[in-house]
């Protein structure tokens, strides 16, 4: 049995999609990335993941789902 190494096990398995995009707001998002030294994905996946760590800190303002 061949083992991988462990930098590899914790990787998170990572999913690709389609994004429909307003071009304005991906050039805009591209000179963010830009400045900030990262891929346009990274750029993007960051914003998103911010945002989701926020929204998890915040009372559930619509009560439950």
């Amino acid at each position: 049995m061949i083992m991988a190494p462990d930098d590899e096990m914790a990787k998170p398995r990572r999913k690709s999609f389609l994004l429909r995009i307003d071009e304005r707001l991906l050039t805009e998002l591209n000179r963010w990335a830009d400045q900030e030294f990262r891929s346009l994905n990274g750029q993007i996946e960051m914003i998103l993941q911010r945002a989701v760590n926020d929204r998890r800190k915040r009372p559930d303002e619509l009560g439950p789902r």
